[in-house]
């Protein structure tokens, strides 16, 4: 095998170069899993290389531990962005996904899901139409997107402090990344043995907007731009931009710890 690792764990959320990092893997060589996560299941790890993509929802914060028990000579790498650049990103994701589903049915239609609430729960309707979005629902929107913020916030910082915390005892098990940064050849160095710089993975569609669906996306992006502002606004500056912990002087310390390309 082209890896030098026996496996590899991918570790940092969704919307942090998943699918990118799962391209580069699968063209040099490696058989990959993306989707689902550490959290869901035990993605089948004898078949598969190199594993990617924390689910939004239901981080565990054990199975990781398990994993680096399981399997001795596996590296792990904690893949991160700037908070509130994350932050926006994964609402804008969900509400992307939101507004392609709706179009055909010409109905807006929620069920409920990580990144959008239950339409039903906002209006007491089981669907509207697109010419039915109102304040209400924005509204309800509003509140469902704050209240997901502040949890994805809380528990990205203690998801990363178990981490690094953990890894005290096997620095050389664990890398850290800043997607920001050109990360592939930092990766492809400590990974492979010979490898080859790939393209982007780009998930979202290129496919054009139709009209209410654009004026779907545009409300929805007010509201959680807003929201992501009004969370943020309880917390010190500097948080909005931490890569890591919201304590610079503990980051500074595990930077000095662990091999990173920050």
């Amino acid at each position: 095998m082209n890896s030098k690792f026996n496996k590899i764990f991918l570790i940092g959320y969704n919307k942090t170069a998943t699918s990118s990092a799962d391209a580069f893997f699968n063209s040099n060589g490696l058989n990959t899993y993306h989707g689902g996560g550490l959290n869901e299941g035990d993605w089948n790890i004898d078949k598969y290389d190199a594993f990617s993509d924390q689910h939004p929802e239901g981080t565990n914060f054990f199975k990781f531990r398990k994993c680096h028990k399981n399997y001795p000579d596996s590296l792990f790498i904690l893949n991160t962005r700037k908070l509130k650049d994350w932050l926006l990103s994964r609402c804008g994701h969900a509400i992307f996904n939101m507004s392609l589903s709706i179009e055909n049915a010409g109905k807006i239609k929620a069920n409920g899901s990580w990144g959008y609430p239950s339409v039903e729960n906002i209006i007491e309707k089981k669907s509207i139409s697109f010419n039915d979005l109102s304040n209400d629902m924005l509204d309800g929107y509003y509140k469902f997107i704050k209240e997901k913020i502040k949890f994805w916030i809380d528990e990205r910082e203690s998801y990363y402090a178990s981490i690094l915390y953990y890894f005290k005892g096997y620095p050389e098990d664990l890398i850290l990344i800043d997607i920001y940064k050109e990360w592939k050849s930092f990766l492809g160095d400590i990974v492979f043995k010979e490898y080859e710089i790939t393209g982007n993975r780009m998930e979202a569609s290129c496919r054009n907007f139709s009209k209410n669906q654009q004026k779907f996306f545009d409300a929805h992006k007010e509201m959680y731009e807003q929201a992501t502002k009004d969370v943020l606004a309880s917390y010190p500056k500097f948080t909005e931009n931490s890569l890591l912990l919201h304590d610079n002087q503990v980051n500074k310390y595990f930077l000095n710890i662990y091999k990173n390309n920050f």
